[in-house]
């Protein structure tokens, strides 16, 4: 598990590598506070400390610091005990400050004196570690340059040693075993044997050598005498002799091709080559047979030439020549048309509007007279004026006997206005949100005031019998018994109410409709909400399961009974409670419970009471965020008690729903999940009226160009999955009042990329209210500065405080209304 939410927290981290050649240790660094640690702000006990590996010469650990805010008892020190594998150990006491979220060093540390003058108690005193023996003996530094003293330098390179003695032989293998490894005879001869070429088939010595000698001195000679021969012959190829009779005999002869012999007539059918081809119109070329000749079309615009396949001249429009008077009535070529051979005309007519009147359906579009006047109504008769006509960015209407005098204007997007009174004979019905006006606000000073009657009698005892008689309301799903009945109580500020297991969680109520949107014994992921209902009881009883961090505010007809939130009271965390209320007398009210950390399970009235169910009134009101809003250990109530409710107040909303989570970010998810990552489930699917975006400051330390793409991503998403709603966006926080450069950066960051969004941005650091298009409206002013910080945040210099809650309430919401309607 982590640490309590908003429980300060130090990184402690050190490196350990090893003098020679700088290897990282291993091993591990054991952490112990001097005593039993309790934090009643946030309900927790330290009964001890633990561990940390040491990887690769680096161990990196969270811890409580000593300068801790609320860490009981005062004076109280860590044991530091590094223990590296296979180096030298180092004990000793340190008192490690840092404020929440910072990191401190190892070597940074100075040790501290042991708790008691170094007794630890019990099973005796301890001895003094190495370095405070080295302190006592006159060393000046800290732990880390104590630990590199201890390091002598290295030694000279050691001189080659002899080389050494040749070994002795190995001993002689074992004989081979007689009976199966040795031969008894060769080819049956027994002792010392010599074998000849025939004793194993083989050819005498030399024999091969000779055998090839021959072969080749015989294939030689006999290549020989047949060349000799050829080569003396008087004929060698007699078989094509010439002769001198067989040449002349054909040169004599008068045909010696006679088969292709000559004729005259063969001539008759040919044609001279003096024969001429003219070319004709459209061509050119041709001329006498006498050579080869082309004929080729000519092309050109001409009579006597030929037009091409992309002639404009087939395919440019013509205007045939008039001759519509041919085809009229009485012309030379008349043309009849019935109505039956024009397709749909009937049709057409028949829904078509008659010139004398009738009635108009479907979508006319009109073409614009003017760039004034878009259209008019026609005159009645013996009007002077138009009745109705739209004119720029308004419509106007008349009576006709005079000018038009009311009017129905565009205001701005999705807003409708007229210059006079607006007046609805029957009941006003709209669609969409109405749109939230500065004169719909209530007093101030009413809104967030407190009860004025005689306050109530409050007591809480751990039981869970209710005063004799009184009838049970219980929550709807809540098993019934007797005369229990389910309670019309109206839930504010969350949703899915959810009921628990096993005794006595099973009869009690959590919502769950906050990240991670769970429940689990006695507690839920929305720890924040609301209980409202009306009665006429004079005495009630309220039924929970008490947890020490219980708080609650009781609020009558509207107003706070007390500021901040009360403790609920209690003995046992886990068991029934009944809180009795006594307003002193009987009347009609109605009664409000805003809860922190309080599983409901209903409530106890007299049999003579009534109880009924109450709306919500003024829109749902939403804040989406981080601890700014969700509550720290800097201010009482956690969620409950910050600024969220009071401005919810202040607009006059009393359904408030505080959706922050500690630690997000638009691109850091902490311990839960980014904005973006829970918006769909904790935001749009509730459907505020009007939602509160503020958060950054868990994100300045980061890339400005990834906030803005996930801030313009998640404005995106909530535009589109909440058209309806009234969204402004509350740029980074910055609880020193000299911003860091981050902190500007990410400011001018979120407000870049709300006016692209199109929605409404006010800066903590300036004060600057800016429209959905981006321009500056007015400058209120920054939240914090170095004069105020002091008083308005927390001891952890970034949480506000009580004081500061209540400012940023008036300050948000002076903002908010500057950039509403009036």
């Amino acid at each position: 598990m982590s640490f309590p939410s908003g429980t300060p927290v130090v990184t402690l981290t050190g490196t350990l590598p090893a003098a020679v050649a700088g290897d990282g240790f291993g091993g591990r660094v054991v952490l112990t506070p001097s005593a039993i640690l309790t934090d009643t702000g946030r309900h927790a006990i330290y009964p001890g400390g633990g561990q940390v590996d040491i990887v690769d010469g680096a161990f990196t650990v969270q811890l409580i610091p000593n300068n801790a805010d609320g860490i009981a008892p005062d004076g109280w020190v860590w044991q530091v005990d590094i223990q590296p594998a296979g180096g030298r150990r180092a004990t000793f006491w340190a008192d490690i400050h840092g404020v929440d979220g910072s990191t401190v060093h190892l070597d940074s540390l100075v040790p501290a004196q042991a708790p008691g003058g170094g007794s630890a108690g019990g099973s005796g005193a301890d001895g003094k570690s190495a370095y405070e023996i080295a302190v006592e003996q006159g060393f000046s530094g800290n732990v880390s340059q104590w630990l590199a003293s201890l390091v002598g330098p290295a030694g000279a390179t050691g001189a080659t040693g002899a080389t050494g003695a040749t070994g002795t032989q190995g001993p002689k293998g074992d004989p081979g075993d007689p009976a199966t490894n040795l031969v008894t005879s060769v080819n049956g001869k027994q002792g010392v044997v010599v074998l000849s070429a025939s004793d194993v088939s083989a050819d005498a010595s030399g024999a091969a050598a000779s055998a090839q000698s021959a072969a080749t001195s015989a294939a030689a000679s006999d290549a020989t005498s047949k060349v000799t021969a050829h080569t003396g012959a008087t004929d060698p190829h007699g078989d094509r002799a010439f002769t001198t009779s067989a040449v002349t005999a054909h040169a004599a002869a008068v045909d010696p091709h006679g088969d292709r012999a000559y004729t005259d007539t063969q001539t008759a059918t040919r044609v001279p080559t003096s024969r001429q081809i003219t070319a004709g119109t459209g061509l050119t070329g041709g001329g006498s047979l006498g050579a080869d000749r082309t004929l080729a079309v000519s092309f050109g615009t001409s009579g006597t030439t030929a037009a091409v396949g992309n002639d404009s001249r087939l395919s440019d429009a013509r205007t045939p020549t008039a001759h519509a008077a041919s085809h009229a009535s009485g012309g030379s070529d008349p043309v009849t048309v019935t109505q039956a051979q024009v397709t749909g005309l009937a049709a057409a007519l028949a829904a078509a509007l008659p010139l004398a009147g009738g009635t108009m359906t479907g979508t006319t579009n009109a073409t614009l007279p003017s760039a004034n006047s878009i259209w008019t109504a026609a005159l009645a008769s013996g009007d002077a004026f138009d009745r109705i006509r739209t004119y720029l960015d308004r419509i106007e209407f008349g009576p006709g006997a005079a000018t038009r005098d009311t009017i129905l204007r565009r205001l701005g997007v999705g807003q409708l206005g007229t210059d006079g009174a607006f007046t609805v004979g029957g009941a006003l019905k709209t669609s969409g949100a109405m749109t939230w006006r500065r004169r719909h606000l209530p007093d101030p000073v009413v809104a967030d005031s407190l009860y004025a009657g005689a306050a109530p009698t409050i007591s809480t005892a751990q039981t869970g019998t209710p005063t004799s008689g009184y009838i049970k309301y219980a929550p709807a799903g809540v098993t019934l018994a007797g005369s229990d009945v389910t309670g019309p109580f109206t839930y504010l500020g969350a949703g899915n109410m959810t009921i628990g297991t096993g005794t006595p969680d099973s009869g009690s109520v959590l919502p769950t409709s906050r990240y991670p949107n769970t429940r689990t014994t006695n507690a839920s992921s929305q720890s924040v909400w609301s209980l409202e209902f009306g009665t006429d009881a004079q005495t009630f009883q309220l039924r929970f399961n008490y947890q020490t961090a219980g708080v609650y505010r009781l609020s009558i007809d509207g107003r706070k009974v007390t500021d901040l939130l009360q403790a609920v009271g209690g003995t046992t965390a886990g068991s029934t409670h009944l809180m009795s209320v006594d307003l002193g007398s009987a009347a009609p009210r109605t009664i409000r419970f805003d809860f922190y950390t309080v599983p409901f399970a209903g409530i106890y009235l007299p049999p003579t009471a009534t109880m009924w169910s109450t709306v919500p009134t003024g829109g749902r009101f939403m804040v989406f965020g981080d601890s700014l809003s969700d509550g720290s250990a800097q201010n009482t109530g956690g969620g409950g008690g910050t600024w969220v409710h009071r401005a919810a107040r202040l607009l006059g909303s009393n359904d408030c729903w505080d959706e922050a989570r500690g630690g997000t970010g638009y691109i850091t998810p902490g311990s839960f999940a980014t904005l973006a990552d829970r918006v769909n489930a904790d935001v749009i699917a509730w459907n505020p009226s009007r939602l509160v975006i503020w958060a950054g400051y868990n994100d300045n330390g980061g890339s400005q160009s990834a906030i803005g793409t996930a801030a313009s991503s998640l404005y995106a998403a909530i535009k589109a999955g909440l058209p309806d709603c009234e969204t402004y966006v509350i740029g980074c926080w910055s609880p020193s009042g000299t911003p860091a450069t981050s902190i500007s950066n990410t400011d001018a960051t979120l407000r870049t990329a709300a006016a692209g969004a199109g929605l409404p941005f006010i800066s903590p650091l300036t004060g600057g209210c800016y429209d959905s298009t981006g321009t500056l409206v007015a400058t209120h002013g920054a939240f914090i500065t170095a004069a105020n910080a002091a008083g308005y945040v927390g001891a952890d210099a970034i949480h506000p405080n009580d004081a500061g809650h209540v400012y940023l309430s008036r300050r948000i919401t002076a903002a908010i209304k500057q950039l509403m309607p009036a």
